[in-house]
C-alpha cells in the first residue's frame, strides 16, 4: 500500500492516551472550519480484508476524487489495532479510523464520543477453527468448550468478544472455559502451529490456515446465516469512525469522506460474485490466491451502500455486555452512535 504520512503528527505524544480526552487538536485542525488542506485516515490493522471499502476507496481514487472537490487530500496511517484506532481518534491524532465497532463502543462505554458513519460489514468477521481431530460441530458445544483452551488474538478484540457471545448462547459463563492470547495475525499462526490452545477465534489470518489444513474450520461468522443463528440478525463489526465534534466543525470533509466509502462499497456490490474482480480494485501487496478465497468468504455479509444499522450496533451492545465486555449498566445511545447524516 502506498501509504502517506502526515508530517509533524505529534498530538498523540503530547495529549492524554484516556479514550474520553478530547482537548487536544489535531495537529492541522482549524477551528473556524475551514477545510483543511489533509484528512488523515487511520486504519486499525494493516491489511484486513474486512477493510476493502477503505483500501478501494483509496486505490480507486475514490478518496482523492471527492475530498480534491474541497480542495483537500487524502494521507493514511496504518495503526496497530483497533483499540489503538480509536486511542488515536479518541486524540484526535487521526481525523476518521477504519476499525472494529466493539472498539469503538468500548470507547463510548468509558465516555468517549465516536461515531460510526459508514459500516462495512452485516455479518461478524471471526473464524472459530479447531486444532485438527477436535470436534468441528456446534450442535454439541461441550465438546468445544469443557476442559477446553481458546486461543484469542487478545482480551477485548472483536475475536474475543465473539468467543465470548457464543459461551453465552450456549449456556455458559464468561469465566467456563480458559482463553490464552495468542497475538495478531504473524503471531496467532505461529501459535496455532505451536498448538497454544485447542480452539481458536481468528480473524481474516484464519482463512489461510485452514486452506493449508492446519487448523479445521468449525464456524465462519463472516456468513450471515451463521451470524443470524448466533446474534438473531444483522451484526456491525468493521466500519469508518469519526468524533462528533469534527465532523460538526468539517460537514464537507465528512460527506467527501463518506460519499468516497460509499462509492467503494458501490463498486464491491457490483462485483460481489466475483472475489478475483474485487481484489483487483485493492493495492497490490494485499492481493494473492490466499485473497481471492477470503473475499469469497467476506463479500457474501458485505454491506451494498455503508448504511450503518442502529439494531446492528445494539446486538453489539448487547453481546458486549452479556460477555462481561461492557458494565452492564454502561449508557450506550446506538442512535447517536450510528450517524448517517453524512450519506
Amino acid at each position: 500500500m502506498n501509504t502517506r504520512f502526515r508530517a509533524g503528527r505529534v498530538v498523540a505524544a503530547v495529549c492524554a492516551v484516556a479514550l474520553a480526552a478530547t482537548a487536544c487538536g489535531s495537529a492541522d485542525g482549524d477551528a473556524d472550519g475551514e477545510v483543511p488542506p489533509t484528512v488523515t485516515i487511520g486504519i486499525g490493522g494493516a491489511g484486513v480484508i474486512a477493510y476493502a471499502a477503505t483500501y478501494v476507496a483509496q486505490h480507486e481514487g475514490f478518496l482523492d476524487e471527492e475530498l480534491e472537490k474541497i480542495g483537500s487530500k487524502p494521507e493514511y496511517v496504518d495503526l496497530e489495532g483497533s483499540v489503538q484506532a480509536v486511542q488515536a481518534l479518541a486524540t484526535e491524532e487521526v481525523d476518521f479510523v477504519t476499525s472494529v465497532s466493539s472498539a469503538g463502543l468500548a470507547a463510548v462505554a468509558e465516555g468517549a464520543e465516536v461515531t460510526e458513519v459508514s459500516q462495512f460489514l452485516t455479518t461478524d468477521m471471526v473464524f472459530l477453527t479447531a486444532t485438527p481431530g477436535l470436534p468441528t460441530s456446534d450442535s454439541d458445544p461441550s465438546a468445544i468448550v469443557e476442559g477446553r483452551k481458546w486461543g484469542i488474538p487478545g482480551f477485548g478484540s472483536t475475536a474475543h468478544l465473539t468467543a465470548l457471545s457464543a459461551l453465552v448462547k450456549w449456556g455458559y459463563k464468561p469465566g467456563d472455559v480458559e482463553f490464552v492470547p495468542i497475538g495478531h495475525v504473524a503471531s496467532s499462526a505461529a501459535a496455532v502451529e505451536q498448538k497454544l490452545a485447542d480452539y481458536y477465534w481468528l480473524g481474516t489470518v484464519a482463512e489461510g490456515l485452514v486452506a493449508d489444513g492446519t487448523v479445521d474450520l468449525v464456524l465462519d461468522f463472516f456468513d450471515p446465516a451463521v451470524t443470524e443463528k448466533y446474534y438473531g440478525g444483522g451484526y456491525a463489526t468493521a466500519g469508518l469512525f469519526a468524533l462528533p465534534t469534527y465532523l460538526s466543525d468539517q460537514p464537507e470533509v465528512g460527506k467527501a469522506v463518506v460519499t468516497a466509502h460509499t462509492r467503494a462499497m458501490a463498486a464491491i456490490s457490483a462485483k460481489k460474485d466475483d472475489p478475483a474482480a474485487v481484489m483487483a480494485m485493492l493495492p497490490e501487496d494485499l492481493r494473492g490466491d490466499s485473497t481471492v478465497a477470503l473475499l469469497a468468504r467476506v463479500l457474501p455479509g458485505y454491506s451494498a451502500d455503508g448504511t450503518v444499522d442502529e439494531a446492528a450496533i445494539e446486538r453489539v451492545v448487547e453481546a458486549s455486555k452479556a460477555g462481561e465486555l461492557m458494565s452492564a449498566d454502561a449508557e450506550v445511545d446506538a442512535a447517536s452512535f450510528a450517524n448517517n447524516d453524512y450519506r
